[in-house]
């Protein structure tokens, strides 16, 4: 099985360790990448060209989303999940014109984890249930 890429935008250390723990669960063949804002993002995505990327949604929004349009027209093949703790507070509908592949609400086991990046990693979409029954 071949190596996957995975890089990880967020601020907190904390929040970063965990989903990289989660991520390993996943398979031993991911290799991590993390990133703490949007800026550190974009230098380590040239280098890395990683498989998929899960963003966590800050404020200011607007620098998430930027970097996510950038990152994805820059590598037309990059998966990305974008996550939120509150989806009240992002206007998601503005990821998925973005091209997101899928945005998951905050806290998530493992086990969402791992079944967003299995569809995702495999042309498929993934929203949390939360988007799509409210």
């Amino acid at each position: 099985m071949e190596t996957k890429k995975v890089i990880i935008v967020d601020e907190n250390k904390l929040a970063r360790s965990i989903l990289s723990v989660f991520i390993q669960e996943y398979g031993n063949n991911c290799l991590i990448i993390e990133a703490e804002n949007s800026e550190d993002f974009l230098e380590l995505l040239a280098y890395h060209k990683p498989d998929i990327v899960l963003i966590d949604v800050k404020k200011p929004v607007y620098d998430t989303l930027k970097a996510t349009r950038i990152a994805m027209s820059r590598f037309a093949n990059l998966k990305v999940i974008a996550f939120s703790a509150n989806h009240n507070d992002v206007k998601v509908e503005n990821f998925i014109f973005a091209g997101v592949n899928g945005f998951l609400i905050k806290p998530n086991g493992p086990i969402e984890i791992q079944k967003a990046m299995k569809k995702v990693l495999n042309a498929g979409l993934y929203f949390s249930h939360e988007l799509i029954y409210n």
